[in-house]
């Protein structure tokens, strides 16, 4: 495997064609005293207006995707130490096997090579900056353009993001997770991303990347959905087949650049027994009501977690998703009333969903009806013959 991280020159790059290798134990990307020593030797060569090619090898042992990021440690370990000399700064970039490739012994491919002036390989190409974080709004969305480490340009001030990460949002905002054929989705973190003709421009054609943080384990088979409208008018989604990914810690999407406003939505469908080729190991929980309450925030929560809110479907009728085998009698639903004045909290309705009434509702969802006498809380009884009782019970 190769990686080339390019060290820019500062300008007038001279064709001074100079290179060293440097190598690595098996499974390693810690440099060795000898290693160090080289790349201390090398230093003295490197001038103002040279550029420096960096490129990280592996031998064939192990998957593709082990030997990419071990490749992209070792080079990085080499342009980290060379850091440490005047005018140095580094970006990562992907190249391909050298000539030859197959004849070296794994020793000799576990190396990293520097080399002064131009490519080592003629085919290999400078790589193309990575995305670095330019932006990164209060509840943790993150704007990376193509643009470098060394980009200095004022992102704020041309892109602004609007995120739909909870209920609250969605409420006020009436953007739910429904499909174009009236499907509930688990939502993953919905938003709106809005470029200026500034930012087309200095994007230049080049996509960029958008980080949204994952409430709790990311889930598997999400994709990324776009808008459309109902006959109603009403906002709902369509799949796309741009990538997507994903850290553990956020979910990694790489968007084009389009002017103006875009809505865009991290979603999976729920499980529906009629399309068993597209098997989900998710199922909708409705929550209805025997009257409107007007909540301006709703939370589905137990077993130590929070399950995903996805729509309100209508004034009496609420979604949210869970995994299947989830016993969801013993979950509890809240609902937030909008904040009177001069009260600093809210007031709230908390039932636990063993209270209400239970039925299998479309696609073996779980639909559970919040009724008047639900939300009586019963006096608890007391006296001996009250203790004597539960002690039977």
């Amino acid at each position: 495997m190769l990686f080339i991280l390019p060290i820019l020159p500062k300008a007038n790059a001279q064709s001074v064609k100079h290179s060293v290798n440097v190598y690595f134990d098996f499974d390693s990307y810690q440099l060795k005293p000898a290693a160090r020593h080289t790349l201390d030797s090398i230093a003295a060569l490197f001038k103002d207006n040279e550029q420096l090619y960096i490129y990280g090898f592996t031998d064939d042992t192990g998957t593709n995707t082990y030997n990419d990021s071990l490749a992209i440690k070792r080079a990085k370990a080499v342009a980290a130490y060379l850091s440490k000399f005047p005018n140095k700064s580094s970006e990562i970039a992907k190249g391909s096997k050298e000539p030859g490739w197959n004849k070296l012994t794994d020793g000799q491919k576990r190396r990293v090579t520097v080399c002064f002036g131009q490519p080592l390989y003629a085919n290999v190409q400078p790589a193309k900056p990575q995305p670095v974080e330019k932006l990164r709004t209060p509840d943790g969305i993150i704007f990376l353009p193509c643009g470098g480490p060394n980009d200095d340009y004022d992102w704020g001030k041309e892109v602004s993001i609007t995120s739909y990460l909870t209920s609250g949002r969605m409420i006020s905002g009436e953007i739910y997770a429904v499909d174009d054929d009236e499907n509930i989705l688990e939502t993953g973190g919905m938003l709106e991303i809005c470029l200026s003709g500034k930012a087309i421009q200095k994007l230049n054609g080049e996509p960029y990347t958008i980080k949204i943080p994952v409430n709790g384990i990311p889930a598997e088979n999400m994709n990324v959905w776009v808008t459309t409208t109902n006959k109603d008018k009403k906002i709902r989604w369509k799949a796309t087949d741009l990538p997507i990914s994903t850290d553990g810690k956020y979910y990694i999407l790489t968007l084009p650049p389009t002017p103006g406003c875009t809505k865009i939505n991290v979603d999976r469908p729920t499980y529906n027994p009629d399309i068993p080729s597209t098997f989900y190991n998710n199922k909708v929980v409705y929550i209805a009501t025997s009257e409107k309450y007007n909540f301006v925030g709703v939370t589905l929560r137990g077993m130590g977690k929070y399950f995903p809110f996805s729509a309100k479907v209508n004034d009496t009728l609420w979604a949210f998703t869970a995994p299947c085998d989830t016993p969801t009698e013993r979950l509890t639903f809240i609902g937030d009333y909008p904040l009177e004045e001069g009260k600093k909290y809210s007031k709230k309705i908390s039932i636990p969903l063993k209270r209400c009434l239970y039925s299998e509702y479309i696609n073996e969802s779980d639909l559970y009806y919040v009724c008047p006498d639900c939300l009586e809380k019963k006096k608890a009884k007391k006296g001996f013959w009250q203790w004597i009782k539960n002690l039977f019970n």
